[in-house]
């Protein structure tokens, strides 16, 4: 479980924020100069979409009724809004299509095949839309 989760204002939250936004601001700083196109993919949580790990967003919600299971993919949606860093956030995606199919069961907290895929559709069409290629 990531501190982020359930406490948004502690120290290490912000600090784990100032982080991702330092990276996130210099991956696209090389990118620029390279004339390379920059994308970042926002994976949500298995926690935060589905009851197949052993923490998982009903747990967290009885834990903590301030529980927001977007919280940590707003939080990089933010950053990159901020920076003007294109960004593409699989949260309502995946919610929308059957998350608990979309990730492995069990302890591997990773997506499947099929979560892969889709992001990969999501990808390949924000990119060709935005003209990234």
């Amino acid at each position: 479980m990531c501190s982020s989760d359930l406490f948004p204002d502690d120290v290490s939250t912000i600090t784990k924020k100032k982080l991702m936004a330092g990276v996130l601001q210099r991956a696209k700083s090389y990118a620029d100069s390279q004339n390379i196109g920059f994308v970042v993919l926002i994976q949500p949580s298995q926690q935060d979409l589905t009851t197949n790990g052993p923490v998982d967003y009903v747990y967290l919600r009885d834990y903590d009724a301030n529980y927001d299971p977007k919280a940590l993919t707003n939080a990089v949606q933010e950053i990159c809004s901020a920076s003007e860093i294109h960004a593409i956030d699989l949260y309502d995606l995946f919610m929308e299509n059957e998350p608990n199919e979309l990730y492995f069961l069990g302890d591997n907290n990773h997506w499947n095949d099929n979560g892969q895929d889709l992001a990969a559709k999501e990808a390949a069409a924000y990119i060709i839309e935005n003209g990234l290629f």
